[in-house]
């Protein structure tokens, strides 16, 4: 007598139910087993395990481990890849447990038998110190950040280094690039903290280093529990693309924040050559912990950046604010641009806003434009540009918050002269009170449209002024508001 069904060992819910099998009497017998205790049914292996506990601890070793029965914990030897390790996180319905990646027993490269993307959640903290997850190509993602199955609630996770030995995602060593379209991805309802890594993307392939979808979250610079801390590094000596991308989905935008590090900086996004952060509608983007995007100039004057290594595409923005998003940096250092430091743009449901203190935006063909939306710069300096501030079209900019706008001379990107400290072209008046500037005035000028006839506003100006020669500020309809202003405690000294 033939069995019918499958005939194959199932696990449902907690239950192994062994294979069917013809008892020589006419009769179909299995056995039903009961995974007992704190052991649960392994779908994969069809096997009872035991040993993997909320808060636990799982081993994989892309070297010597094996995806076999019950792997990486409970006395076993490791598995080999962290998506049959979270397999078994799944089954267990193991909350925050901690999967120790190694190769060897050490670092390196990743990639045997692994499938991908990589699926995490759970709550896991994923402790990869020194892996380089760069091998695989043409996937979605290295990556995926979401709720793993039905029963996990959290959809959260954690990836996380070493001070000094970071994990490596996205980057492939010896001069090649990965394919993959993001190196991670943070679902709607995700949650990913990120500590100790370096993330990267290629401009071959033009992909994405980290991109968070409308719901999701990302907590930079320290792991869920805030025992790890640690700096995110984004792009390096290679050239990617984008750097941090957060999109909306279904009317809904992304969250992400820093934690506040004792020295350094949370995040550092450098060498891409499209967009270092781009925020869309309703995106909340908080950096408090002294973020740095772009490379560090050689000296603190014009002509100190190398172009060829600089962020930025050649004539957008290296950070870029659409509709109803909001930015908020702190201690910030936005630097060697070849084209926009931070531009805002509206879109069909809203304007963006953009809140700047104790930062510095140097060395950019233009350092702030708002096309749209408003912008509060307070106790900041913005120097070594072209065009220090421009607010544009329908955009409102408030620099009366003690800033220093200067040295805006328009030679950082090969200009012969010329150039702005701020620049006013949009129907609403520019409050600049309380600003030092190049010169005590400030220069001020009225110009036409194309900024090649303007006549000085003040009793006197120091620069003629006929052709946006140096000028400290020029507007075109509306005014800008100077009073109050001051001058430079160390003069502008440009090469």
């Amino acid at each position: 007598m033939v069995c019918g069904g499958s005939g194959s060992a199932t696990c449902v819910d907690n239950t192994l139910t062994g294979a069917a099998f013809c008892d020589g009497l006419g009769d179909c017998q299995a056995g039903d087993v009961a995974c007992q205790g704190s052991s649960f049914c392994d779908a994969s292996s069809l096997a009872c395990c035991t040993g993997l506990f909320q808060s636990g601890a799982l081993g994989v070793d892309n070297g010597t481990g094996n995806d076999g029965a019950c792997c990486g914990f409970g006395g076993q030897p490791p598995c080999r890849t962290i998506t049959r390790a979270m397999q078994l996180v799944d089954a267990a319905h193991a909350q925050g447990v901690t999967i120790t990646a190694t190769i060897d027993g050490g670092s390196g490269d990743w990639g045997n038998g692994e499938i991908y993307p990589i699926l995490l959640g759970w709550s896991v903290e994923l402790s990869a110190a020194g892996i380089v997850f760069g091998v695989p190509n043409d996937k979605a993602e290295t990556f995926d950040i979401t709720h793993y199955s039905t029963n996990d609630a959290s959809g959260v996770a954690s990836i996380v280094g070493e001070a000094g030995n970071a994990v490596m995602i996205g980057i492939v060593p010896r001069a090649a690039e990965t394919s993959n379209a993001v190196a991670i991805q943070v679902e709607a309802g995700g949650t990913l903290y990120l500590a100790n890594a370096s993330v990267g993307s290629a401009q071959m392939y033009e992909t994405t280093a980290l991109m968070v979808i409308g719901g999701g979250t990302l907590v930079l610079a320290q792991d869920q529990s805030g025992a790890i801390t640690g700096p995110v590094n984004i792009g390096g000596d290679s050239h990617g693309w984008n750097g941090i991308v957060c999109v909306n989905s279904h009317g809904e935008g992304c969250t992400i924040t820093d934690a506040i590090l004792d020295a350094g900086s949370s995040l550092t996004v450098q060498g891409q050559q499209n967009l270092d952060i781009y925020a869309e509608d309703g995106a909340t983007i908080t950096l408090n912990s002294a973020p740095v995007v772009g490379i560090w100039p050689e000296a603190p004057t014009f002509g100190e950046c190398n172009l060829k290594a600089d962020t930025g595409s050649s004539d957008g923005p290296a950070i870029l604010i659409v509709g109803s998003a909001s930015l908020q940096l702190r201690n910030a250092l936005v630097q060697c641009i070849q084209g926009t430091g931070i531009e805002l743009r509206a879109s069909s449901t809203g304007a963006p806003s953009l809140d700047l203190r104790d930062s510095m935006i140097r060395n950019t063909t233009t350092g702030i434009h708002a096309e749209a939306g408003q912008v509060s710069v307070e106790d900041s300096t913005i120097m070594f540009n072209e065009i220090g501030v421009w607010q544009d079209s329908s955009g409102t900019v408030d620099l009366s918050g003690f800033n220093t706008v200067s040295c805006n001379y328009g030679l950082e990107v090969g200009q012969s002269g010329g150039g702005v400290s701020v620049l006013n072209t949009s129907s609403n008046p520019l409050d600049a009170t309380d600003v030092a500037w190049d010169t005590v005035g400030p220069d001020l000028f009225k110009c036409n449209a194309q900024l090649q006839q303007c006549a000085c506003q003040i009793a006197s100006c120091s620069e003629p002024g006929g052709s946006s020669e140096n000028m400290d500020a020029a507007y075109t309809s509306q005014p800008i508001l100077t009073t109050g202003n001051r001058g430079l405690d160390t003069p502008c000294i440009a090469n």
